[in-house]
């Protein structure tokens, strides 16, 4: 995880003026925001990456995050599709193209959808 000197983070700000609140960590070369109490990703380069829609987003692992909307959490990956919707009481981890998740006070292990792949060429 990469943090932004104060300086660093109040020069990139300007590129973010669709939000009202930023967090100063970097994750996975990723920005999280918020507006109106609703959060989302940014890149870099003030790109929004997934809109302002969830409650709560914290980073995972191998490029993931685990997202809540009204008290449910799901998962996207660091180019905000969700692979995992909003539907488990809590997310464990993901491993091996699975989610670990609580629900009806039982663990499983559910398989994500497949991510998008980008063409090339």
């Amino acid at each position: 995880m990469t943090t932004c000197t104060a300086n660093q983070l109040e020069a990139k700000k300007a590129k973010f003026v669709f939000c009202d609140w930023m967090d100063t960590n970097i994750v996975q070369n990723l920005v999280k925001i918020r507006n109106a109490g609703l959060f989302g990703l940014v890149d870099l380069l003030g790109q929004v990456v997934c809109a302002c829609k969830y409650d709560e987003i914290e980073e995972l692992q191998d490029g993931y995050f685990k997202v809540s909307k009204k008290g449910s959490w799901g998962v996207i990956t660091s180019s905000g599709e969700e692979v995992f919707p909003c539907s488990a009481s809590t997310i464990y981890y993901v491993e091996n193209g699975r989610v670990i998740c609580g629900m009806d006070d039982d663990v499983y292990s559910i398989k994500l959808k497949e991510a998008k792949k980008d063409s090339v060429g």
